[in-house]
């Protein structure tokens, strides 16, 4: 495969597109060749290099394009070359004409997956919020695996990159190409809005495509930080240098981009830089804590911080407390209450309302991503252990503005679909147990302790647990399987963090769910 390779000024050159991809495995290597000069790229890069020219060949009939690729553009030998250009990525990808979001090599499945992006609404996809069910037992059959198709799409490894955040959201147009099929941004838009099943899946990052290019909105850093501490990346840096392309200017106004610097200070330069745009304690903690996870640092590493910010590391997690708190103890501590354990062998998992409204609805939840993820492990877990697992779902009446029947707003999680010897209890009111057979169930698997995960932390979650223990059941809570959203006077994480603490103080258990074994 041979290229030619051209030096521009980025204030004085040609129409070029950029590419987003993941680079993938880099074993067996592939060469490429450009200006007579032999490059070894990732298979992944070259198999898109292939796809790439033809494509565009057939769409424009143009022979010569002009493409931006990082691992040919940037010397990745050369660290000093590297952090410049990122400082520069903002403008690469906004003012290139074009993106192309390589998925990766097609399979059985993403051709017709593509081309229902841009094809009918009918079966899969209708006006307004929400996926509609279609009556007809058929239909919904076809519905299904259409679904199927496109949730496998939003599987593959490039949306779990980190890069791509600023990569997929910066360009003015947008193409996602899959093997030699492709999709417009804007067509899938004109088609379907965000209604169809892989734009639910692909939400966050769909919605702030849209605030930035429909509205202008801007994104403050903290906001960023907290949707990406956990996306994909070879190092933990680009957890922070991949967000400042897309973050407000005064943000991290004068931070350096520089891969030699150790862990600890790129903490704190980031820290002292946020401290002049984030004035509560509550955000405060938030950030330190989001910060710390996203660079992956221990923490003995994280009191690392201005003095001004001694306090707020105290308050961490809800780990300890600030004052008083620090000495007190639970009303189980008081009354000799030991913490529990939990693992598959002698639990049973409850999972409560993790259904899309929480995910695209009006109560659209803060960490979906990663609390669906924990969610699912947990899942598979059990499933493997051939353990009992019970869904809770929530029913609301015929036209509800939430949880609203006969859309997707109503279904569980993809990844979450209950399976034929899993047991499924809907309820109408906060607690589980309230008019349904919730407690029978619990009963018939002859296990006292219960595992419940699921939404909204300050409501189902917290009175179901509250009635679990009432009834007797031994209650364990992994919290970062557990979400919430904002509400007014108190934020998500916040919101969370108080109501596992009541629950903590008199009534169950709350672990992180690699704990469970």
């Amino acid at each position: 495969m041979k290229f030619g390779l051209e030096t521009f000024n980025i204030n004085n050159c040609p129409e070029y597109a950029t590419l987003s991809y993941c680079w993938g495995e880099q074993s067996p290597p592939s060469t490429i060749v450009a200006n007579d000069q032999h490059f070894i790229v990732s298979p992944n890069l070259a198999d898109a290099l292939h796809h790439v020219w033809p494509y565009l060949h057939s769409q424009t009939g143009e022979s010569k394009f002009f493409l931006w690729v990082d691992q040919i553009c940037i010397n990745q030998n050369d660290e000093e070359e590297r952090a410049d250009q990122v400082q520069l990525m903002r403008e690469l990808y906004s003012s290139s004409s074009f993106t192309i979001a390589w998925l990766g090599s097609p399979d059985d499945s993403s051709n017709i997956a593509l081309e229902l992006l841009t094809r009918e609404r009918g079966v899969y996809s209708a006006p307004g919020r929400g996926i509609q069910l279609h009556p007809h037992k058929e239909q919904r059959k076809e519905y299904y695996e259409k679904r199927a198709l496109l949730r496998k799409l939003d599987d593959r490894p490039y949306w779990k990159r980190m890069w791509i955040m600023q990569e997929f959201i910066l360009p003015p147009k947008l193409l996602i190409l899959c093997g030699p099929t492709g999709v417009w941004w804007d067509d899938m838009r004109r088609s379907h809005g965000m209604n169809n099943e892989f734009c639910i899946h692909m939400a966050p990052l769909f919605k702030r495509r849209y605030m930035m290019h429909s509205e202008g909105i801007k994104f403050q850093f903290v906001r960023l930080l907290n949707i990406a501490k956990y996306r994909a990346c070879t190092r933990p840096f680009d957890r922070i240098f991949a967000l400042l392309g897309l973050a407000m200017p005064d943000d991290l106004r004068g931070l350096q981009v520089d891969y030699n610097m150790p862990t600890q200070t790129l903490y704190r330069n980031v820290v002292r830089l946020l401290e002049r745009v984030v004035k509560s304690e509550k955000a405060w903690v938030r950030l330190t804590q989001d910060l710390a996870e996203a660079l992956d640092l221990q923490p003995s590493e994280r009191a690392l911080t201005p003095p001004s910010l001694e306090m707020a590391f105290t308050y961490e997690r809800g780990e300890q407390g600030v004052g008083m708190a620090e000495s007190a103890k639970s009303f189980r501590q008081t009354v000799g209450v030991p913490p529990s354990t939990a693992s598959t062998s002698d639990s049973t998992l409850v999972i409560i309302d993790a259904q899309n409204e929480y995910a695209i609805g009006l109560l659209k939840t803060e960490n979906i991503e990663s609390t669906r993820a924990a969610n699912a492990t947990l899942l598979e877990k059990y499933r493997a252990a051939n353990a009992p697992i019970v869904h809770v779902v929530h029913k609301t009446p015929d036209g509800a503005p939430v949880f609203t029947p006969g859309t997707t707003l109503a279904a569980e999680f993809d990844e979450l679909q209950p399976r034929d010897s899993e047991s499924v209890v809907v309820k109408q009111a906060p607690g589980s147990f309230t008019g349904t057979q919730l407690q029978e169930i619990l009963e018939k698997t002859g296990r006292k302790k219960v595992v419940l995960t699921g939404y909204m932390a300050h409501v189902c979650v917290s009175t179901t647990a509250r009635q679990a223990a009432e009834k007797g059941w031994d209650v364990i809570i992994p919290k970062d399987a557990v979400g919430d959203r904002h509400i007014p006077g108190v934020d998500a994480a916040e919101l969370v963090r108080v109501a596992l603490s009541e629950i903590a103080d008199a009534f169950g258990t709350i672990i992180e769910s690699k704990e469970i074994s």
